[in-house]
């Protein structure tokens, strides 16, 4: 009787140990070599900090790509370039600007004055005012710094007729020839001198640095800047009378007497 008693609780032992293996078989997970929870909700997380695909609205904007420096060369061999200290001001900053005509021949490279220009504005001085081109009292190059965003597309219809003011000489020496050294910004001018009426031509006079910068804070309305006593000068005397920046597109200008031009622009903020 009492080895019947103990098989019997030998086989509820059995039985027990049957269904409790039976029960952690059916509450583990069917795929044990998946990723855990954890680690699943870290992979949500990381993909949810990559910003969705979209167009910046700046790429829209006229100065989503501004640049500091522009620069052209001609079938002369002068090559007009300029260069700005920024692209971005805030109110009340002065906006600083680097203009030259430079010779990329390795020689003296002598050029016939001329009076070609692609926009007109404020003259830039680079050699006594009484040397003229023709009948003008323009140099080599004017500028201006215009309110708004303008290209070379446009922007003689507001840049269309130099600034002039009092006359400066009495009797203006007209330039023949522009003669730049090898590899330089460097100038002697030929011109004609005017002595008691008459014109004694083929006087040299330099050497001239066609280089200079200039410092403004402010755009330079054009007609604000006519009809003055005098004639505005770049780096002359009177300066162009600025009108203060506020916040805005402004654009700068170059051209030369050549017919070449540069173009660049910069943004004030508050």
């Amino acid at each position: 009787m009492k080895s019947q008693r103990l098989l019997a609780l030998g086989t509820v032992v059995v039985v027990a140990l049957i269904i409790g293996a039976a029960v952690e078989l059916s509450s583990s997970p069917k795929h044990p070599s998946g990723p855990s929870s954890s680690s699943l909700s870290t992979s949500s997380s990381l993909s949810s900090t990559v910003p969705p695909s979209s167009t910046s609205s700046s790429a829209t904007t006229p100065l989503s790509q501004p640049m500091t420096n522009n620069s052209t060369t001609g079938s002369n061999g002068i090559e007009l370039s300029m260069s700005i200290n920024a692209t971005q001001l805030s109110v009340g900053q002065s906006f600083w600007a680097n203009v030259s005509l430079y010779n990329t021949l390795p020689q003296v490279n002598s050029i016939p004055a001329n009076d070609d220009w692609a926009l007109q504005g404020i003259p830039i001085s680079f050699w006594p005012d009484c040397l003229t081109n023709y009948d003008s009292p323009v140099g080599a190059a004017q500028a201006v710094v215009l309110q708004g965003y303008y290209t070379m597309a446009n922007i003689s219809s507001v840049a269309n007729s130099t600034v002039f003011g009092g006359d400066r000489c009495h009797e203006p020496n007209p330039i023949f020839h522009v003669i730049f050294q090898p590899s330089s910004s460097q100038v002697d001018l030929v011109s004609g001198c005017c002595v008691l009426g008459s014109v004694k031509e083929n006087q040299t006079s330099g050497p001239y640095s066609l280089s200079t910068s200039f410092t403004t804070n402010g755009y330079w309305d054009l007609s604000a800047n006519t009809n003055l006593l005098e004639t505005p000068e770049v780096n002359g005397s009177p300066s162009p009378v600025p009108t203060a920046f506020v916040p805005g597109v402004y654009t700068i200008a170059v051209a030369d007497a050549w017919g070449q031009a540069v173009i660049l622009h910069f943004e004030v903020t508050q």
